[in-house]
């Protein structure tokens, strides 16, 4: 295959599920890529249309596709050069802060997948990989569909232990983007105990649950997180969460105690965090509030006379929205309002 001289050879060469990957220097940008090379032309056609769709994902957690070289031998992807190591269980062991921040990472990169309509369908420990600043991203993209035009598939097709149930049925399986959740869930699972759990391990007849994540990493995550890694290997897709409540989540957890709120209530402020956990809040003879922080939410747990949060009634205690105005009292031109603000810290990989 004939590759553009601006890309010189430094001889490394890798296996990869398509074809070979080599490593080149781009001259033109100073930066090592690496190059695979397809030369199945049976595959062609798929590919570029795959390919060119990752190419439109702007996502810090997916590798990034620079470039598509075609020839009459097939095509090669230039692609984002991974320098650091696939994803595997520390030798030091795995905490509660190292599980959700990698949890977080590929939650990320599946939300971006699953954002442009893509399912990778082969979400596993060995298609991650770090680059030379230690962030993770998901790459090995020769199984990925686009999702409602190409989302079936006959014969198994994925990686033992990894693949959802679904995918190990006779004849014609449609598949949905909860293929990946499941895999996600099991990727995760590796990752803490660093091992496939026992009862998924027979290649052709495995079965069809996980010994819950509560029991293997009860130690490790909170009852919440526990509940909900637990629904991302359940047997049946739709009772799987998606990629985007997953990432909210645990982006919750990363955050404990680090957001902040600020009520305003004619010239008093008040403010609600880790140090000051509760505030009341009254507009005299019109009704009280409450509102406490628990780490994760900030909760309604008290209310008097008639309250209005967004000009909506409030009549049961609630997770207080991010930005909101609170009114207090019966009478429209005689209420109060009140502003309560919460804070939105970034997570820092």
């Amino acid at each position: 295959m004939n590759i553009p001289s601006r890309y010189m050879p430094l001889g490394q060469v890798f296996s990869g599920g398509m074809g070979d990957v080599h490593i080149y220097r781009d001259g033109s940008l100073d930066r090592d890529v690496a190059i695979k090379m397809v030369q199945n032309k049976s595959l062609t056609s798929r590919l570029l249309d795959e390919v060119r769709a990752f190419k439109h994902i702007s996502s810090k957690h997916v590798v990034e596709i620079y470039d598509i070289i075609e020839s009459e031998n097939g095509i090669a992807i230039v692609e984002e050069y991974l320098q650091g190591e696939d994803l595997k269980h520390p030798d030091q062991g795995v905490n509660k802060d190292f599980f959700l921040r990698t949890a977080y990472q590929i939650a990320s990169g599946l939300c971006d997948i699953h954002a442009a309509g893509l399912v990778h369908r082969d979400i596993k420990p060995f298609n991650m990989k770090y680059d030379g600043e230690g962030i993770l991203k998901i790459f090995d993209f020769g199984l990925a569909r686009l999702l409602g035009v190409d989302s079936s598939t006959k014969g198994f097709r994925g990686t033992y232990g990894y693949a959802a149930p679904e995918l190990y049925q006779e004849g014609t399986v449609e598949f949905t983007q909860a293929i990946d959740v499941y895999a996600f869930g099991v990727t995760c699972l590796y990752y803490a105990i660093g091992k496939l759990p026992d009862e998924i391990k027979p290649i052709r007849n495995p079965k069809i649950s996980i010994t819950p994540f509560s029991i293997l990493l009860q130690d490790l995550l909170p009852k919440e997180l526990q509940e909900l890694f637990d629904r991302t290997v359940s047997f049946f897709p739709a009772s799987r969460p998606s990629m985007a409540e997953l990432k909210q989540v645990i982006e919750r957890y990363m955050l404990l105690n680090k957001h902040r709120a600020l009520i305003i209530l004619n010239k008093n402020s008040y403010v609600i965090d880790k140090k000051n956990t509760s505030v009341t809040v009254t507009a005299q003879g019109k009704g009280k509030i409450i509102i406490q922080y628990d780490g994760l939410y900030f909760k309604l747990k008290r209310i008097e006379g008639v309250i209005m949060i967004n000009n909506m009634a409030v009549d049961d205690l609630m997770v207080m929205p991010g930005a909101c105005v609170i009114s207090f009292g019966k009478q429209e031109a005689a209420r109060t309002h009140v502003s309560f603000d919460i804070s939105h810290p970034g997570v820092v990989l």
